[in-house]
């Protein structure tokens, strides 16, 4: 009897072991929180990585925030309807919005959206698109899905001065019309976004102030820029210490090109 009690008092000591193990781990494992302001802490970038990285499911880095559009909504044309998808996967991809400017993204009407910007769309003046994303200088913290590379109209994608972490999505490759890409200033971590090198239409690239690493890819230098790069343009390597000086090309954008671009009202 007494040897009975014995292993029962054992056995519940074990399990109070393996549940309090349980217990730790997972506490560990919880999300931190995101501070509303000022610089991400390490922990704090990790863990928007990690969580960028739960959403892989190939090697091309396809992945979803799996939006359900609701069938009561009503969008002008299917390609504002792309951008509802894309943009709710934005927003469940953004951890801290301290300045509330993804507040107002709700509903059909994407392009009464903060921070983007409407135009005809330039094979189809007949319907309107999105044409640019400006979220400059928001103190966003998050990670850009997948579900991004469905703005393929997108002209102007600005998000410096945030702080946006992981990696470049894949699915870049397919903005063709996308000329100016400014990722300034953010914890994008990893080696060189190579999917830049797949726009056709790039002419403004501003990686700096980020944690990449490794070489810059020769390839790189051989597109052509088609505007003057800002002054001091670098982008900087961590693990290397090293900094590459992009070259500054003068190129005259073709009249489609600039006709696009005033088409696109920014504030």
């Amino acid at each position: 009897m007494k040897k009975t009690t014995r292993f029962h008092l054992r056995l519940s000591l074990l399990v109070a072991l393996f549940l309090g193990a349980v217990v730790c781990l997972s506490a560990a494992e919880q999300a931190p929180t995101i501070s509303s302001y000022g610089g991400l802490s390490d922990a704090e970038a990790m863990y928007i990585r990690k969580r960028q990285l739960l959403y892989y499911k190939d090697e091309n880095g396809d992945r979803g925030e799996r939006v359900t559009v609701d069938p009561s909504l009503v969008f002008e044309n299917p390609r504002l309807r792309n951008a509802y998808i894309a943009l709710q996967a934005w927003k469940q991809a953004i951890l801290s919005d301290p300045l509330n400017l993804t507040a107002n993204w709700v509903g059909s009407r994407v392009c009464e959206y903060e921070g983007v910007f409407c135009a005809p769309a330039p094979d189809n003046k007949t319907i309107r698109t999105v044409a640019g994303i400006d979220l400059n200088h928001g103190d966003i913290a998050g990670y850009l899905p997948e579900e991004l590379g469905l703005l393929v109209d997108l002209a102007l994608f600005h998000i410096n001065s945030n702080r946006f972490c992981g990696t470049v999505p894949f699915k870049f490759k397919n903005m063709r019309l996308l000329f100016e890409l400014d990722l300034s200033n953010n914890r994008f971590a990893g080696k060189f976004p190579r999917v830049v090198l797949k726009l056709p239409s790039l002419k403004f690239l501003d990686l700096r102030f980020n944690e990449f690493e490794g070489t810059v890819p020769k390839e790189l230098f051989d597109k052509e820029l088609g505007c003057h790069l800002y002054q001091s343009q670098q982008v900087r390597f961590r693990s290397t210490r090293e900094s590459w000086q992009l070259p500054s090309i003068s190129h005259r954008l073709g009249e489609q090109q600039i006709s696009w671009m005033r088409a696109i009202k920014l504030r």
